[in-house]
């Protein structure tokens, strides 16, 4: 069973999602995730003198200012100069520690996290230290944490939709496209006091009304045990009886607090939100997870309560009977893979690598 890990506000409000593309038609991609960074090429060739290394507040203008005076020079006009040495300082001083970035090609799409300030290195950036082909020389650069390569064709609409921005760096900033990132880099996730759970549906087949229907009846049951297990100071005094009993008495009159929104496309994702306290959300994950044949760890390490959880797990499987296994086998539901760090270069496998 997989490991699912979660964690807190796992993007910061303070922090960005960029775009940032690995040159024209991703010529670049490889070389971008072999050296864990991305780069732009726009001063390319010009002289900057002895600027090397991170840069400072000076260095910056002084690259911004030469890469205007360059395109001048060349007689590109006022919009088109603009609109580089935009993109340029973009880069150079809104890229920050910590933000998320995407490079991506036709097929597939790479996220990680930035790790350090832009600098300026010359120095040919090569795939391997033997290869004879020109490797890449884009000379502003930023160190990036990289996870795994995921496959384009899975990627939330909203999202692919984006990338037909044809700008070499750009932010999506947009609260839906944010939200929609967030469960595509992590399945599981709380955001104050609420949990988010993402579901991949991969079936290429109509979606069959009634095997949706019993997915979404296991949901309010998961939030029925949350319930039930919270109402314990001691976790290890609940029991299978008590909960089916629960479950009989409130299934009807309960007042669910359980939201979903559907991308269906076929295939397509769901997103499950739940609010309530910490042990609700806490014991819902948990139940979750247990449903689509993964487990949680927690990122923070107080939160792991491994009575919780064992008896969480037990209660879970009153839920998972073969009639909600059966729908989720015929709409091929299954949790999202979390991104992990890969350093192989082998294809993406849309079924198995696909998130968001």
């Amino acid at each position: 069973m997989p490991n699912i890990i979660v964690s807190s506000e796992p993007i910061s409000a303070d922090k960005k999602f960029w775009v940032i593309r690995s040159g024209k038609d991703a010529a670049y991609y490889d070389h971008f995730r072999k050296n864990n960074l991305i780069a732009i090429g726009h001063t390319k060739g010009i002289d900057v003198e002895d600027i090397e290394g991170e840069l400072s507040e000076d260095d910056v203008e002084t690259i911004l200012t030469r890469y205007h005076t360059h395109l001048y020079q060349i007689g590109e006009t006022n919009s088109v100069i603009a609109r580089q040495v935009s993109q340029v300082r973009k880069f150079l001083t809104l890229v920050k520690e910590g933000d998320t970035v995407l490079t991506i090609t036709e097929s597939k799409v790479l996220a990680g996290r930035v790790i350090s300030k832009c600098y300026y290195d010359e120095t040919e950036l090569k795939i391997n230290p033997d290869d004879e082909a020109d490797g890449c020389d884009y000379p502003l650069r930023i160190n990036v944490e990289w996870g795994q390569a995921q496959a384009r064709d899975y990627i939330p609409y909203i999202i692919d939709k984006s990338f037909r921005n044809t700008g070499t760096i750009f932010s999506l900033s947009e609260e839906d496209k944010v939200k929609t990132l967030n469960h595509w880099l992590h399945p599981i996730h709380f955001i104050d006091d609420e949990v988010r759970c993402s579901i991949n549906i991969k079936s290429q087949e109509n979606l069959s009304n009634r095997e949706l229907s019993n997915l979404s009846n296991a949901y309010d049951q998961l939030e029925l045990l949350a319930n039930y297990i919270a109402s314990f100071d001691d976790p290890a005094e609940a029991s299978v009886e008590s909960f089916e009993t629960f479950l009989r008495e409130q299934s009807c009159t309960y007042s669910y607090q359980l939201t979903a929104q559907h991308a269906f496309m076929s295939p397509g994702h769901q997103f499950i939100q739940l609010k309530g306290t910490r042990e609700q959300i806490i014991a819902f994950s948990l139940a979750f997870a247990c449903l689509f044949n993964s487990n949680v760890v927690f990122a923070e390490e107080e939160t792991n309560n491994p009575v919780l959880t064992e008896k969480v797990i037990e209660l879970a499987q009153v839920i998972k009977t073969n009639r909600v296994t059966q729908s989720m086998d015929s709409l091929q539901a299954e949790m999202q893979k979390q991104i992990v760090q890969d350093s192989d270069f082998e294809e993406p496998v849309p079924s198995e690598d696909a998130m968001l």
